[in-house]
């Protein structure tokens, strides 16, 4: 019995409600799925009384299945699913495919626990067989061995790395293991406004990779494709073996006993659901060459995790301690200058408390008349830790500012590596691609929020030293190489600086001269150091993501009021920008190609035939932006695909990717070879455009690695 889907203008918060109870219901019939499909099926009825569910097309419309999902993304293969499940168009899969999960203690404590000891349950199915559960993860790992594909969720970041380790990274090159969350990722991104599995109404939460990963969960994508999920809460099934009280994030899930009836269940349904899922999915999208690919550059992702990187405990350790002490000392100085209040659970959003910030950061000369100080949405200044941060970067109130933060319970960056520290005394951050664009997204801990400050903390191992390597421009190289754009390529040629270029068309050669010092006529470094590169380097990126007059304006005032410039009006803005058009016509064709095709189709492909899903209404912006950013990805993954099938152990050597580089470690007798072939892997023409990765110099940190120092 399949649910049917329905287009309609808007459903009442009272009809969310009965299908979030109809699908709860259903989830606690554990002993089979029928009982939860029923109740389901009647939760559906009660919205559409009267007369069955039919497929009614809406101009804006929602589609459910039985939740919301915006049309702005791709709900015609939700449609296209539903008829072919209806019409019994079903994939039938061949008896070697085996569908496979595991059970096992706390994710967080995969690197620290021997993988037998981390291992509880393990279930598997073969093609449409019956499912078997099994706390032998010997039989486990024979399935895998005798199978031809093996179907797991998440099972690049998880189950196979959990599983298989290393080997994980050489059955996935062979195309023996697809992972479903990573094909939903490319083919069913998460809309702009969705009704979830667990009840809530999201709206915009496709923009992040922590909330696309939400949409991602197999209990979600069931729910959205109209079949049961999970059965039942693990959750809740641990809080009842754990002692009374327990907070959630201190639930040890190794205390479920293995025997337990509803653990089994539970265990059996998500390859039920996995299955279903699997099905559904490919009954509407293909898997093409793309597709296999990016299986295999998750697998590269989970290697590099695996691999993690050393750091410097006891500087961690002090550093930490050093914040908490500055902080103190910050806070007292505060308490007794400007009256700032100590009492209540939050002083700083009490009034006194936002007065006193006021007086703080005025004396510092930080007021809403001198920096973009961000509102409320009631229009009153925001005294959140992050816009603390955010204003007093840079300034003599820096510290100042990180103290406030520290008050409302920012970590500093030392203290979050050390809560990410496994017991190797290395981190092994998470690396995803959920992004629309497949741009990569490190967490736990995020390696694009460290600075050159707390870089120094990130250590070669004994006997290796450390380098990072990244691409040179590589998003402007990737416009002008889309677009064909033969005045754009000369940004790249021997002796020329695109910042500069774009620099002098904005400001003019007479002005961006003036601010040039001595001997800049034949010292590149010196000509680098000219303030007016910097500002145009803003304006080259916003650009990129089809910035328009208005903020331009915002920034080059801002920039201006520094430097003892002129402010320009917009209008006159604008007339930068079709200045730019003119000079750079090729760009602004390729821009104009893309948002309508954006606007068409709902997506832009990329060069690799990536489909780049692109929000309705944001087209403008959007279908401009993520193909520099796709480029990027792609070209360093041609190059760590190549590094593989050269010299299969210098993986082991990639220690994280933060976005257009990466971070390595490896033997200081290896050091120089590895180097060099890794740039020689990436290195590549793409429609006559040099692709070059720059290394830094080896050194025994991070810090010192970096390309450029």
């Amino acid at each position: 019995m399949i649910l049917p889907y329905a287009y309609v203008s808007e459903l009442t918060d009272e009809a969310h409600q009965a299908i979030y109870e109809g699908v709860n219901a259903g989830k606690r019939h554990h002993q089979t799925v029928e009982p939860a499909r029923e109740v389901l099926k009647r939760a559906f009825h009660k919205v559409f009384p009267g007369e069955p569910v039919r497929v009614v097309q809406s101009e804006d419309s929602c589609i459910y299945s039985p939740l919301a999902i915006q049309r702005s993304v791709v709900p015609e293969r939700f449609v296209e699913a539903q008829i072919r499940r209806e019409t019994d168009q079903l994939i039938a899969f061949e008896d070697d495919v085996l569908f496979l999960d595991i059970e096992t203690h706390n994710a967080e404590r995969l690197y620290d626990m021997d993988r037998r000891e981390f291992f509880r349950l393990g279930q598997y199915a073969w093609g449409e067989g019956q499912v078997q559960v099994t706390t032998d993860i010997d039989e486990v790992l024979a399935q895998i061995g005798k199978a031809r594909l093996v179907y797991a969720h998440n099972g690049h970041n998880f189950d196979f790395n959990a599983l298989l380790g290393d080997d994980a990274l050489h059955l996935a090159y062979e195309s023996k293991l697809f992972d479903t969350f990573v094909f939903a990722a490319l083919h069913f991104p998460a809309p702009t406004r969705y009704l979830h599995s667990n009840g809530r109404n999201y709206t915009d939460y496709n923009t992040k990779p922590g909330h696309t990963a939400r949409w991602l969960g197999l209990e979600n994508l069931a729910f959205q494709f109209g079949f049961p999920g999970k059965l039942g809460n693990l959750q809740e099934l641990a809080a009842r073996h754990n002692p009374p009280k327990t907070k959630v994030a201190d639930l040890d899930y190794g205390l479920i006993p293995l025997s337990d009836p509803q653990f089994l269940a539970y265990a059996e349904q998500d390859i039920i659901a996995l299955r279903d899922l699997t099905r559904s999915m490919l009954s509407v999208v293909p898997v093409d060459a793309y597709s296999e690919r990016e299986q295999f550059k998750w697998a590269l992702l989970a290697q590099f995790s695996r691999n993690g990187c050393a750091v410097d405990v006891p500087e961690i350790q002090r550093r930490v301690q050093r914040s908490a002490d500055q902080a103190q000392a910050i806070m007292a100085e505060l308490v007794e200058q400007y009256d700032f209040p100590t009492e209540g659970k939050a002083p700083w959003s009490s009034k006194l408390g936002k007065q006193a910030l006021e007086r703080i950061l005025a004396d510092y000369g930080i007021t809403p008349d001198t920096v973009e100080w961000e509102r409320t949405a009631s229009g009153a200044l925001s005294f959140g830790k992050d816009v603390m941060l955010a204003i007093t970067e840079g300034t003599e109130a820096e510290e100042v500012g990180k103290a406030l933060a520290l008050l409302q319970g920012q970590r500093p960056l030392a203290q979050q590596a050390l809560e990410c520290l496994y017991s190797d005394n290395m981190v092994h951050t998470d690396i995803t691609g959920v992004q629309r664009s497949g741009r990569r997204s490190s967490t736990r801990p995020g390696l694009t929020t460290f600075d050159d400050r707390d870089k120094d903390y990130f250590i070669a191992e004994p006997g290796h030293l450390m380098i990072e390597c990244d691409l040179s421009n590589s998003d402007a190289r990737g416009v002008a190489a889309m677009s064909g754009d033969k005045a754009r390529y000369k940004w790249f040629e021997p002796g020329q600086d695109g910042h500069e270029i774009m620099g002098r068309i904005i400001f003019g050669d007479d002005v961006y001269d003036s601010f040039m010092a001595d001997g800049w006529e034949s010292n590149t470094e010196v000509r680098k150091r000219n303030p007016l590169r910097k500002v145009s380097k803003k304006f080259t990126h916003g650009i990129a993501f089809n910035m328009q007059r208005k903020k331009l304006a915002l920034i080059y005032n801002t920039e201006a009021e520094h430097l003892g410039l002129d402010p320009i009006s917009e209008d006159c803005c604008q007339g930068i920008l079709n200045d730019i058009d003119r000079v750079y016509a090729g760009v602004a064709r390729w821009r104009a190609n893309l948002i309508r095709s954006a606007e068409q189709n709902g997506f832009v492909t990329s060069l690799w035939g990536r489909p780049l899903w692109v929000t309705k209404g944001r087209e403008f912006n959007q279908a401009v932006a993520l193909p520099p950013q796709n480029w990027t990805t792609e070209v360093l993954y041609d190059g760590l695909i190549e590094l593989y099938e050269r010299k299969p152990h210098y993986l082991k050597y990639v220690r994280g990717q933060i976005h257009d580089a990466v971070l390595c470690s490896a033997p200081i007798y290896e050091i120089e070879e590895f180097t060099k072939t890794l740039v020689d892997c990436v290195y590549q023409e793409i429609n006559g455009m040099p692709i070059i990765l720059e290394a830094g110099h080896p050194a025994k940190n991070w810090k010192e690695s970096q390309h450029g120092r």
